[in-house]
């Protein structure tokens, strides 16, 4: 008696804490699904000046019940910043949710823009938000003519149960090598930068496997070249510097080179 109590209480726990809905990204006509999106997936997407970039996706409802499901959209970081005050001014972004394309400066819909879904195995619309039953999920980024880099964060969420929800993000122009190591065959270790976020002169600790030149470059959130040095340094542990009191408030990459290896960290200036 006792194991069977077990089963159904296992069984009641996956139904309370599993997801209500799944979400997968599709082609830009909803036909052929290109991934499945789980909480935490990032998209990423190289945009080109003054141009459109589209994002489609389908939410499937896996309940037994029918379901209402609402979004909230955050800018995690923008570079230069977007223009939400819900003209069409660029660069923007914004997104389209149950039945309603929602101009830049809205964030959230509203009650009567929910997506609502049917039970799971539901043979009427809206069963699903396909193209075909009018309840599109699309997220949509204008670029200004000068391209810049962003990072949007949506999440959706079932409107009774808030915690039952899938978050993702969108990454634009995401500047390329963050936290890869191309080659570890001279550096064998790099620590983060420090302090960060900073205002004044920055450290780092760089473990070489052999004596080398290491080349140092910061860039700013476009791509542009702001600082760079090249120093001999000796196998093992070095500590190095530079100030960072002359650039503006921002993200910034610093780029650490010595031989075949090149590591990239982040850097946040805050004045």
């Amino acid at each position: 008696m006792k194991k069977i109590f077990t089963l159904i209480t296992l069984a009641s726990s996956i139904t309370l804490f599993g997801q209500s809905f799944s979400v997968y990204k599709t082609n830009n006509s909803q036909t052929t699904i290109t991934a499945t999106i789980t909480n935490g997936y990032s998209l990423a997407d190289v945009t080109s000046s003054s141009a459109q970039s589209k994002g489609t996706f389908k939410i499937v409802n896996n309940s037994a019940s029918t379901t209402s499901l609402n979004i909230i959209r955050t800018i995690v970081y923008q570079a230069p910043t977007l223009i939400l005050d819900g003209s069409t001014n660029t660069p923007y972004t914004y997104f389209c949710f149950g039945n309603t394309c929602f101009p830049s400066n809205v964030s959230t819909a509203g009650s009567s823009d929910y997506t609502i879904l049917g039970a799971a195995g539901s043979t009427v619309a809206p069963f699903d938000n396909s193209t075909a039953n009018a309840q599109p999920f699309i997220v949509y980024f204008e670029e200004a003519p000068t391209t810049g880099n962003y990072y949007v964060r949506y999440k959706i969420f079932n409107v009774s149960n808030p915690n039952d929800s899938i978050t993702f993000n969108y990454k634009y122009n995401e500047f390329p090598g963050i936290g890869i190591n191309e080659n570890v065959n001279t550096i064998e270790s790099v620590s983060d930068v420090f302090p960060n976020p900073s205002n004044n002169a920055v450290n780092f600790s760089l473990q070489l496997k052999k004596e080398s030149d290491v080349k140092v470059e910061v860039f700013n959130s476009l791509g542009s070249l702001v600082y760079t040095t090249t120093e001999s340094r000796s196998v093992g542990k070095n500590k190095l510097s530079f100030d960072c009191s002359k650039y503006n408030s921002g993200l910034y990459f610093v780029t650490i080179s010595a031989g075949e290896s090149k590591i990239t960290k982040r850097l946040v200036i805050s004045k």
